[in-house]
């Protein structure tokens, strides 16, 4: 179905006239649609188009337009049970949402937890081999220095 077939589909294209803001809107409560065209620079052609109430059902095409057709009856009303299944259904959705956030949130402060713990003990464990091996920690420290300022480093370390 091409765009001239959607535009017949419920009767008979409205007649524009005028240029431009000249009663745009004056049929606006017996079109239910009104479709713009660009024909030139300066001036615009409408073109109504008269629909039924069952109104008209609009879908994406794969190359990235739409496909607008008029509903030959009306949709069927949702019973209670379809209500339902809705309401439930979007509940549910909204529901995982939250529980993902939650448990995002609750292994954050686990993982930090955990990294605490190990970095405690990690500087308790250094915080032990320096106290252990205070003389190795002063002998590397000292080798780390040039030769000729090792007697200044004794000086400041005493």
């Amino acid at each position: 179905m091409n765009a001239d077939e959607a535009l017949q589909l419920r009767g008979e294209a409205g007649e524009g006239c005028g240029s431009s803001g000249d009663d745009d809107l004056a049929d606006a409560e017996r079109a239910r649609l009104m479709l713009v065209e660009l024909e030139r620079g300066d001036e615009l052609a409408r073109e109504g188009l008269h629909l039924t109430a069952n109104g008209v059902d609009i879908k994406p095409t794969p190359d990235g337009g739409y496909h607008l057709q008029a509903l030959e009856q009306p949709p069927e009303p949702a019973t209670l049970d379809d209500k339902l299944r809705s309401y439930v259904k979007k509940s549910i959705v909204g529901l995982q949402s939250k529980l993902n956030d939650v448990v995002r949130v609750f292994q954050n402060i686990i993982t930090g937890f955990i990294r605490g713990i190990f970095l405690f003990f990690f500087t308790l464990m250094i915080g032990a081999f320096i106290l252990i091996d205070l003389d190795k920690v002063h002998a590397f420290l000292r080798s780390l220095f040039p030769a000729n300022v090792r007697d200044d480093y004794d000086d400041v370390t005493d």
